[in-house]
């Protein structure tokens, strides 16, 4: 028996190509490299790391014995042997490892491999033992729409299920199927789906492409907000899976909130769908619980039914109601949703206390405004002084003049009426304020808008005109003080001009500025000359018109700049300069503005501005400048203007002495012109050749500026080549070279 043991192991290895003396061969290799060498990590991994069906897989196996074959069944996908190269038919070479105990095959998972995250093994007992995680998702399904409510009708996608080409195939043309029958189905969360859910065989097409509807069932996991596994398998064994979700009923008001006898839209979703394919339709009936006794301990609802709405093929249902009389201002009621078919639900719907607002919730003074109140007492008349805004008084129809019926409630306790915006009221977001029967009060905000202006040209400087325009001022109105019932900026109480908040008079504006009948306004304004404007500085204009409307725009004063167009000159040379800035002379028949401008602290020259307050000026550098100095050139408005000064300061250089020579070669027998420039004044001038002094040139002497020029004449003897050609003035000797050229 013992023997006949023996000699049936050695067929089972055999059969499995693998000899008594390799396992032997092996083991002794193993022990000597484990003695050599150590232990050696043993790893797998897989590339790559997500596949599905028909997709290989390339299995790297670290830490076996140096040249040790891969048995058979060493190798598992979630239990499941997969192929090993060179086994059972499997091409390919039977893996070994090589020297360092590595080897790298190719397989492909098997079509029964279960989907998700699987582990991958290798197991030698008691050899080896490794493992990594595989991806095996499966066919990819796609779902539309992705979330859906018991009832629901979806569509199902798929690709990657088992081709015709796979042969087996049961319907047209030899395609695959998911049959209903087995394994071959559609479940949802682990349960099969039967008709009249899914409509089964399902035909796949010659690629494996799948295409179907599913209704998703009313079951007691799709009566519960979550996410559940749709799964299907063909005929084949392949399968896949997607997530669908199941969404949590929802209610929502449109107003979120409403008064009695008021509309509200409610829709609804999540509820289980109507559906033609299994003859069922839902509908839910509405009903409004309003409270009594709110805040009591006896306090309870009664409920008042409102209709039914029919849900659609999504679950949804859209309606409209009108909140109960009997509801109360303010209260916190329910609305309760009663399907036909599955769980009631309730939402809250909040009736508010009183409000007021106004449309546009921006506007200027004098501007009307629609006035909405809400939550009143029903048929309740407002009085006279019910809306105020920032304090003051809002007039209201039919009290002191105003036209129209008094403002009255409707049976919801509502009103709608127009108001003016107070010309009082400043500028800026102010408090709506409504005065209610009880003494209470409900406000609300109003913004109170002011007209910008346009300044032409933005920025000036004093005593120039300016335009100043907007077309958001009073429109005309009954009373205005214009002549044609329009309005106007008439210089009387608030109704002003303003500088940085001073009052702007004659002669800079004339009063009355007559506004046109649409609230434009275009008026010349001459920039005052004071101590605002001398500075230069960024100013604020504003207006207020007869009608309480306000504007304001922006000014911007220009600060004085002097440039002078040559930067530097000799002593005695022109200057030009150019000043910008300063304060402009109106006209022809106002008094000029005069500009006295110095050089280094002597008057140079005067200048009046034009009407932009810009001037030219040319001066002579005074004949006393030193050479190789920088000077300041100042300009400075002759008057001062209540202590503020006006002035505006350049830079101009006088260069060091130089001399030139003209030409600067020549023959023996050539005349040279030499000039200098920036010596002192009235000084002898000594020029030489080659230290050999030219009769020529006695008695010359720079002028008052210090400026010379001097004909010479090379001499006749001169060779060829360079000659020194020097310049003494006073103390101050000017040498550089002078090339004689052959005649």
């Amino acid at each position: 028996m013992q023997r006949y043991r023996h000699i049936r192991a050695a067929l089972v290895l055999c059969l499995l190509g693998i000899s008594l003396a390799a396992l032997v061969v092996a083991g002794d290799r193993a022990r000597a490299a484990s003695h050599a060498a150590g232990p050696v990590a043993q790893q797998v991994t897989v590339s790559p790391a997500v596949v599905s069906y028909g997709e290989s897989v390339e299995i790297t196996v670290e830490g076996l014995p140096p040249r040790y074959p891969l048995p058979a069944g060493a190798v598992t996908l979630a239990g499941l042997r997969l192929p090993v190269p060179g086994y059972f038919g499997t091409t390919g070479e039977r893996p070994e490892s090589d020297e360092l105990g590595n080897l790298t095959f190719t397989t492909y998972p098997p079509t029964d491999t279960p989907l998700g995250s699987q582990s991958l093994a290798i197991a030698i007992a008691p050899l080896y033992f490794a493992s990594t995680v595989l991806e095996f998702p499966g066919a990819p399904l796609s779902l539309s729409p992705t979330s859906a409510v018991p009832n629901q009708t979806v569509l199902l996608n798929g690709t990657g299920f088992t081709p015709a080409s796979a042969g087996g195939g049961l319907g047209p043309q030899k395609v695959h199927q998911i049959t209903g029958r087995g394994e071959s189905v559609i479940t949802l969360n682990g349960d099969a789906l039967r008709t009249p859910y899914v409509n089964y065989p399902i035909d796949l097409d010659k690629d494996g492409g799948l295409l179907t509807t599913v209704v998703i069932p009313a079951t007691q996991a799709t009566a519960l907000a979550g996410i559940l596994e749709l799964r299907s398998t063909d005929s084949g064994g392949r399968a896949g899976s997607i997530e669908l979700t199941i969404p949590s009923p929802t209610v929502a008001f449109h107003p979120a909130a409403g008064y009695p006898s008021e509309t509200v839209r409610i829709r609804g979703s999540g509820l289980q769908a109507s559906n033609p394919s299994l003859s069922f339709e839902n509908t839910v009936n509405i009903e409004y619980r309003y409270v009594v006794n709110q805040g009591t301990p006896s306090q309870y609802y009664v409920a008042k039914p409102l209709g039914q709405a029919t849900v659609d093929g999504s679950g949804a249902f859209d309606a409209e109601f009108t909140v109960p009389q009997e509801a109360r201002i303010p209260s916190s009621n329910f609305v309760a949703i009663l399907p036909r078919q599955g769980e009631p639900s309730t939402a809250t719907h909040t009736v508010p206390g009183p409000s007021v607002t106004a449309i546009p919730g921006a506007a200027f003074n004098n501007q009307a405004v629609r006035i909405t109140v809400k939550g009143l007492p029903h048929n309740y008349t407002l009085p006279a002084g019910a809306m105020t805004l920032s304090g003051v008084r809002m007039p209201l129809p039919g009290y002191f003049g105003v036209p129209g019926g008094r403002p009255k409630t409707d049976s919801s306790g509502k009103a709608t009426f127009e108001s003016l915006v107070p010309a009082p009221v400043p500028v800026g977001v102010q408090q709506l304020q409504l005065q209610l029967p009880a003494g209470e009060q409900v406000t609300n905000t109003l913004e109170v808008l002011i007209a910008t202006l346009s300044v032409t040209p933005q920025a000036a400087v004093p005593g120039q005109t300016v335009v100043v325009s907007s077309s958001d001022l009073s429109p005309a109105a009954a009373g205005a003080p214009g002549p044609l019932g329009n309005h106007q900026i008439n210089g009387v109480s608030l109704s002003l001009v303003t500088l940085q908040g001073r009052r702007i008079g004659s002669p800079h504006v004339t009063y009355p500025i007559d506004l046109e009948v649409d609230g434009v306004i275009s008026f010349p304004l001459v920039v005052p000359m004071d101590d605002l404007t001398i500075g230069g500085d960024e100013l604020a204009i504003r207006v207020a018109d007869t009608g309480g409307r306000k504007g304001m725009g922006r000014l911007t004063i220009k600060r004085p700049t002097l440039t002078i167009r040559s930067g530097s000159g000799t002593r005695g040379s022109l200057a030009e300069v150019v000043g910008e800035g300063f304060v402009a002379t109106a006209g022809p028949d106002s008094s000029p503005h005069r500009i006295d401008i110095d050089y280094a602290g002597a008057r140079v020259a005067a200048a009046v501005t034009d009407t932009q307050g810009s001037f030219e000026a040319t001066f002579r550098v005074p004949s006393a400048t030193a050479a190789g100095s920088t000077n300041s050139v100042t300009a400075r408005l002759r008057h001062v203007y209540m202590d503020a000064s006006m002035e505006a300061r350049a830079t101009h250089v006088v260069p060091a002495p130089s001399v030139t020579v003209h030409p600067e070669s020549g023959p023996p027998g050539a005349k040279l012109t030499v000039t200098g420039r920036g010596f002192r004044g009235f000084t002898q001038v000594l020029p030489t050749i080659d230290d050999v002094h030219q009769p020529q040139s006695t008695g010359i002497y720079t002028d008052i500026n210090g400026s010379f020029n001097v004909s010479m004449v090379v001499p006749e003897a001169f060779p060829s080549g360079p000659s020194s050609l020097s310049v003494q003035v006073d103390r101050t000797k000017v040498s550089f070279l002078f090339e004689v050229t052959e005649n």
